[in-house]
């Protein structure tokens, strides 16, 4: 639930961003970019600490299958 949730965010703040960029760059669409992107790398930053055991697990489990 968590993770639709961010994952949505992130879709959601990319979509505005991508917006953002096609308007003329004045002081203000420049200061919503900026901010946008630092609310894009937080939300990554935190689903990948989400992912990041989950995964560790998954390779102790299973092995490195690079054989």
């Amino acid at each position: 639930m968590i993770l639709e949730i961010r994952t949505k965010s992130i879709k959601k703040s990319t979509v505005e961003l991508n917006r953002l960029q096609q308007l003329p760059q004045t002081q203000d669409v420049v200061q919503e970019s900026r901010s946008l992107e630092n609310c894009i790398v937080v939300l990554l930053r935190k689903e990948e600490v989400f992912w990041f055991p989950r995964s560790r697990v998954n390779w102790m489990r299973d092995g490195d299958r690079n054989i």
